[in-house]
């Protein structure tokens, strides 16, 4: 069986940012993303970056209120996963899961 990882979301945005770092991955593929603001009709923007700084993943949100997306993009490394642009400052959680192996 291979194993998924599941990284939880749940962090406030300040000045419409937040970030978190994921585990480092040997080799996976980034298969889910969900994010949910507190709010139903806020947009905003996520990124994902490497760590040699490459823009893996951009997207921007409707203002729905979040984002539900299967990039399956292969990753290595850590990555860091940026909700940015939010309409207003406010608890965003989710998770992203990343399944290991290529």
């Amino acid at each position: 069986m291979i194993p998924i990882y599941k990284i939880p979301i749940n962090g406030n945005t300040v000045s419409g940012t937040f970030s978190i770092n994921t585990l480092k991955v040997s080799g996976g593929i980034l298969e889910y993303i969900y994010i949910k603001a507190t709010t139903n009709d806020t947009s905003f923007h996520v990124k994902v970056v490497d760590d040699a700084n490459n823009i893996i993943y951009e997207t921007s949100t409707k203002p729905v209120g979040f984002l539900r997306d299967r990039p399956m993009i292969p990753i290595i490394g850590i990555h860091t996963i940026t909700i940015y642009g939010a309409k207003r400052d406010e608890l965003f959680t989710g998770c992203v899961a990343i399944r290991e192996g290529k």
